[in-house]
Order: structure tokens, then C-alpha cells, then sequence
């Protein structure tokens, strides 16, 4: 009788033992995950970051009916964003002009959305028309804009993050008491805010990205904002 509940209290605690090691090794298994998740959507940030902050006003030449005009590839809308950075997010540097499109895809599983990047090398005017440039529209007030082509899922498209309810991109301008604040006197700084409200062709001073996922994010909530202001702007 002693052996026997001997080995019984033995066989119990390996049992104890075994589910310990078990939920200990799941544990680390799901830190491992939500740590590695975390660090992907840093370096997908910090992408994000780099290129918006290098964006460039980039004017390409066109036809129009007939007649030269010049429009700028820019386009923001509160699901897509296309524009011309000199940050690649391939090579994770600065790399010549890059033609950048951030837009949003269901996933194959149906489990949520994506926030996908696409970018190509910046080709030449003549062939940016049909494959960059969808269109070109005339405004009302004699002002050319480019109709964006839009963008597609490709091979090489990269997944920013998983698992979104919604994405929204907003831009933003200075006002006259921001260009104060950065030293310039009142009349420069009431001229250059009235000109950055006039000119709708030209960049914004940043961009706004809001990311809201259906769980908890790596960030440990459901919405995360960032506003990345754009250089020389």
C-alpha cells in the first residue's frame, strides 16, 4: 500500500510537472509572438515615418487636350495615399525618387483588413501615363490634377499590419501662428499661411495615419495615431 500511493503522489506531481512545463512553454511561445508582432509593426512605423517625411513635390509633364501642362503626383484620400518619396522602403534608405502608394485590402482569411505599400522606381513622364497616371482633370480654377492610378495587390506588395477594423489618412497644413513659432515675422508668416491654404496642388506640411485594429494591437489597444510632418514643408 505505501509503494502504491507512493507511486501515485509520484505519477501526480509529473502530471503537475508536465502541465506547468506545458502552459510555461505556451507562455513563452505567445510572448514570443506578440514580442516579434510588436517589433514588425515598429519597423512598418518607422518605414511609414522615413518615407512620408521624405516626400517630394514631384511635377510631371503631360499632355492635355493638346496643350503642356505640368501635375503633381500626389493623392490623399481617407483610405489611400500615393506620393513621390526619395526613402525606399525595400532597401530601407534614401534611393532616388520612388513612386509610393499606401492603400488597404481585405485579408485571404476574411479575419480583418491590410494596410499594404506599394512602390516602383519613379519612370520617365512619357511612361508614367497609363501605368502612374490614371487621367488628368481640370478644376474649375484652371488648375490640372492627376488622376492616380489605383493600386493593386502585387507580389511585392508589403504588409504593413494585419488585422485592421479601419485605416484613415488625413492631412494638414500650417497655420499662420506655426510659422510664427518657427521665427518668421507676422507678415511672412500671414502670407505663407494664406498661400498654403490657396495652393491645393501643393504638398500638405504632414500627414495624419490612424490605425484601428479588431483586438488588441501590438501597441495594447485597439487605435494608434501618427502624424508625420513632411520635410521642407
Amino acid at each position: 500500500m505505501e509503494l502504491l500511493v507512493s507511486f501515485t503522489l509520484i505519477g501526480l506531481l509529473a502530471v503537475f510537472i508536465h502541465l506547468g512545463y506545458g502552459i510555461g512553454l505556451s507562455a513563452r511561445e505567445k510572448a514570443e509572438v506578440a514580442l516579434q508582432e510588436f517589433q514588425t509593426n515598429e519597423a512598418a512605423l518607422d518605414v511609414v515615418s522615413r518615407q512620408i517625411s521624405a516626400m517630394v513635390p514631384y511635377f510631371s509633364h503631360q499632355e492635355h487636350e493638346g496643350s503642356p501642362v505640368e501635375v503633381l503626383l500626389f493623392r490623399a484620400s481617407p483610405q489611400s495615399l500615393g506620393f513621390v518619396s526619395t526613402y525606399s522602403a525595400a532597401s530601407r534608405r534614401t534611393e532616388g525618387l520612388m513612386f509610393v502608394q499606401y492603400f488597404t485590402e481585405t485579408s485571404r482569411d476574411g479575419t480583418g483588413r491590410m494596410l499594404l505599400l506599394n512602390e516602383r522606381p519613379l519612370s520617365r513622364d512619357a511612361e508614367l501615363l497609363g501605368t502612374v497616371i490614371a487621367g488628368i482633370s481640370r478644376t474649375e480654377d484652371n488648375r490640372f490634377l492627376a488622376e492616380l492610378a489605383e493600386p493593386e495587390v502585387r507580389p511585392d506588395s508589403f504588409t504593413l499590419a494585419r488585422g485592421l477594423s479601419s485605416v484613415a489618412f488625413q492631412t494638414f497644413s500650417r497655420t499662420r501662428e506655426e510659422y510664427e513659432s518657427r521665427g518668421l515675422g507676422r507678415r511672412w508668416a500671414r502670407t505663407l499661411g494664406r498661400l498654403a491654404a490657396r495652393n491645393r496642388e501643393l504638398l500638405p506640411a504632414g500627414i495624419r495615419m490612424r490605425l484601428e485594429w479588431q483586438e488588441p494591437g501590438p501597441f495594447g489597444s485597439r487605435e494608434f495615431a501618427i502624424a508625420v510632418p513632411v520635410q521642407g514643408q
